[in-house]
């Protein structure tokens, strides 16, 4: 029986590949893993990075390092 929580994809790509006459045709749900979304990794990200090196200062970030002057 096939257990479409597994976390290793092998299987779920192997069913996908079946093909008719060889294969019996899968019909179903092959894959469905519980990942974090992206939104959710990227507030973590900036949040820890908040903690870490504070809330920031754009201003400064505009006028740090190298800069120019066009005339």
């Amino acid at each position: 029986m096939h257990d479409e929580t597994r976390e290793d994809p092998t299987i779920a790509f192997m069913l996908s590949r079946m093909r008719w006459p060889q294969f019996p045709v899968p019909v179903g749900v092959l894959r469905a893993v519980q990942r974090p979304t992206y939104d959710a990794l990227m507030s973590e990200q900036i949040e820890h990075a908040i903690e870490v090196e504070g809330p920031g200062d754009i201003k400064e970030l505009f006028v740090e390092g190298d800069t120019w002057t066009v005339e």
